[in-house]
């Protein structure tokens, strides 16, 4: 009798974990399908206007600690003759670009409102120190990764920054180099190929 009992008993965990493995299949297979660049950017407009039109818009949080948190250092940038002027990208824990114009004795957050704040890779051109290229999303892969938003540019040395994620894949992008003579920004990103776009057309745009 107690045989049976057990038997009944082993039986019916395992039929238990058998349906919760079918469960976690169907989930994952689900969960693998990469949220488009255009979906993610109407979420972040969703989240803007969330933001501009809330009654509590007025009121502000307060840090109080701890003093010191985690994250990772991907990438520097300095302007070319200019090292005093630093520029950090950080990809987790606080993320963001950090900027020096004292070679590090303050810093200041130059990418607190954009649709990402993981950071790849930063590029200065090298004829106009104002001009700064970002690749976003984080280069350490894992499951909790960010994936970023494609390619942001500033023409005021990080004060404001435009989106050019445009048709590139939702994944982070590794590094960015400006080519010296193509007049061509070169990015290359996780496992979704190399991209190239004309600086040309860019810098047109800028002028009118």
């Amino acid at each position: 009798m107690k045989k049976g009992v057990f038997f009944l008993f082993c039986l019916g965990i395992a039929v238990t974990n058998l349906n919760i493995s079918f469960s976690y299949a169907a989930d994952g297979d689900h969960q693998n399908e990469a949220t488009d660049p255009l979906s993610r950017m109407k979420s972040w407009e969703h989240h803007v206007k969330l933001k501009n039109e809330s009654i509590f818009r007025h009121l502000a949080w307060r840090a109080v600690g701890p003093t010191f948190t985690g994250g990772r250092i991907e990438t520097i940038a300095c302007p070319p003759g200019n090292t005093f002027t630093i520029y950090v990208g950080a990809s987790a824990g606080a993320g963001n670009i950090w900027k020096t114009l004292n070679n590090g004795t303050t810093w200041e957050p130059i990418f607190e409102n954009e649709s990402t704040f993981a950071i790849g890779s930063i590029a200065i051109a090298q004829t106009n120190p104002d001009i700064v290229w970002v690749g976003t999303g984080e280069l350490l892969m894992a499951r909790s990764s960010y994936a970023g938003m494609g390619v942001f540019k500033s023409t005021d040395a990080g004060k404001t920054w435009h989106s050019l994620c445009n048709n590139l894949p939702t994944t982070p992008v590794h590094d960015l180099v400006i080519h010296p003579r193509n007049s061509e920004i070169v990015i290359g990103t996780h496992g979704r190929s190399i991209f190239v776009m004309d600086v040309k057309e860019i810098q047109n745009f800028d002028n009118k």
